[in-house]
């Protein structure tokens, strides 16, 4: 299986951006938008998804990509890989 990073297939929003740069009526709009997609996914019987973010501009950001790459193409591969690093994950 080809992995193929996906960009753009989520919008985010930094918050401080959201409160500084928007107005009232903006912020006011934007969580009505918010409102609407969280509603409908709940019709849908979709669960309510929470993500974590990663800024490409982070020296990290390649062990992250590497990581998903691995849990689609080679789990038994990041499972090893994992092992092998001694990691534990605790609470997550």
């Amino acid at each position: 299986m080809e992995f193929e990073r996906q960009y753009n297939k989520y919008y985010v929003l930094k918050q401080e951006d959201v409160m500084v740069l928007l107005t009232g009526e903006q912020r006011h709009s934007l969580q009505g938008v918010f409102d609407t997609i969280q509603k409908g996914r709940e019709q849908l019987g979709k669960k309510d998804n929470t993500y974590i973010v990663v800024n490409e501009d982070e020296p990290y950001a390649w062990v992250v990509w590497k990581l998903i790459e691995l849990s689609l193409t080679d789990p038994e591969g990041l499972r090893i890989l994992l092992t092998n690093l001694k990691v534990e994950v605790l609470g997550y």
